[in-house]
């Protein structure tokens, strides 16, 4: 949308190849966290066995996400079965309250599975989201300005215990 000049900025995660006439800035990085059933037993350090017992619902298909979720899994040489695709956090939760299913998401989503077991997974894949615009749209003072504020709000949300981090708000091309 933004290469057809519907929006000038958005802010979402980042895809894993580049748009020739797009700039990138990177705000956060958080990492990925398994969802269980709470009171589901698996060893803390080997979470992945989990895999062996639950189903797999795999999350936001042909999005960045999907594609470092696959990747955190083949590096533990799991090929799990999905057995529900979803792009809806709620819709995945009600599945995962009858405790058959588990998934996996972004530490940004944490609050919003509270009632689940989360383990952080390894290896460390992360996250990363923040702004695109048009490449010559870059630098511009309005755009840098609700940059920098959002980037203050979202570090403000996420302050304290989370594993979410700031990388101070690194300009790249994408």
């Amino acid at each position: 949308m933004i290469q057809q000049k519907k929006l000038d900025l958005a802010f979402s995660y980042f895809q894993r190849s580049g748009i020739d006439n797009l700039e990138r800035r990177e705000i956060m990085a958080e990492p990925f966290l398994l969802a269980a059933p709470e009171g589901f037993r698996f060893p803390a350090d080997r979470p992945f066995t989990a895999f062996n017992k639950l189903k797999y619902i795999a999350m936001f298909k042909d999005t960045s996400i999907r594609w470092a979720c696959d990747a955190i899994l083949f590096a533990q040489g799991i090929k799990p079965y999905i057995q529900v695709e979803s792009g809806s956090y709620t819709f995945t939760r009600s599945l995962m309250e009858t405790g058959l299913y588990l998934t996996i998401i972004p530490a940004g989503a944490a609050d919003l599975f509270s009632r689940f077991q989360l383990l952080p997974l390894e290896p460390s894949v992360q996250a990363v989201s923040g702004f695109y615009m048009l490449r010559e749209e870059r630098g511009l003072p309005h755009y840098e300005f609700l940059m920098e504020h959002f980037e203050r709000l979202l570090s403000q949300l996420y302050s304290g215990n989370s594993p979410i981090c700031f990388p101070g708000g690194e300009k790249g091309e994408s």
